[in-house]
């Protein structure tokens, strides 16, 4: 696997940062197309759009109350409308644990997210679930909780950050389906930056080490871009 230059296409597996590697072809195109749909359909998303089909959602006693619209401004004063549509499944508590993101986070909000809606009531997630533990030749089980970001255009953004990492984690795996995006990773120490286009149907691994020593961001793109979702599986 070779090492992904300053900017990378995506059509390529490539390693990046400190051994964090890139896999172009997750998925075939047919099966990635299929899995977006279905996604969209099982969190309530219109495919074409991006944008939550129900505005019900908002309402903190909807029954689908996994998205997270608001984030806090880095002073702690003021909330606002998140820049991308957030949503939280599997087990385990809901909340930004660790996280060191330069835009704060969602836990005080009223209209934060309630609860993770379990594996079981979203059965295309729950495959390609599985499937990513088959492929890291884990047992069902291993992936216990997954953060899904809906990106409806190329206004949606997520800034740089990095993730914050339970103990015993050592890498987290995203899922991208939908249009693709620029993902962009700079070194902390040498500034130095690598833009990776994460496709539909690809697979990123982001390692611990990578982590810490860069930050990661989903820049804004100009021009058309259709709607993105990326799954992060998570231990």
């Amino acid at each position: 696997m070779r090492k992904i230059p300053l900017k990378h296409d995506g059509n390529t597996d490539a390693t990046y940062g400190d051994g964090s590697e890139y896999i172009a072809n997750f998925l075939s195109p047919e099966q990635a197309q299929t899995s977006y749909q279905l996604v969209c359909k099982e969190i309530g998303v219109d495919p074409k759009t991006g944008v939550p089909l129900d505005e019900t959602l908002l309402n903190p006693q909807d029954s689908r109350e996994y998205f997270n619209r608001f984030q806090k401004n880095t002073d702690g004063t003021n909330w606002f409308p998140m820049p991308h549509v957030t949503g939280h499944f599997g087990s385990g508590k809901v909340g930004m644990i660790g996280s060191q993101s330069r835009n704060s986070s969602i836990r005080d909000h009223p209209e934060k997210i309630k609860r993770r809606v379990p594996f079981a009531e979203v059965p295309e997630i729950n495959r390609l679930r599985r499937q990513v533990e088959e492929y890291l030749g884990k047992g069902d089980g291993w992936i216990r909780r997954a953060n899904i970001n809906v990106y409806k255009d190329g206004t949606s953004k997520l800034g740089a950050h990095r993730d914050g990492v339970h103990e015993g984690e050592f890498t987290v795996h995203t899922l991208s389906l939908g249009a693709g995006r620029h993902y962009l990773v700079e070194c902390t120490a040498s500034g130095a930056k690598t833009q990776i286009v994460l496709k539909g149907g690809s697979l990123n691994l982001l390692n611990s080490t990578t982590n810490e020593t860069h930050t990661h961001s989903m820049v804004s793109q100009k021009g058309s871009c259709k709607p993105r979702i990326s799954i992060n599986f998570r231990r």
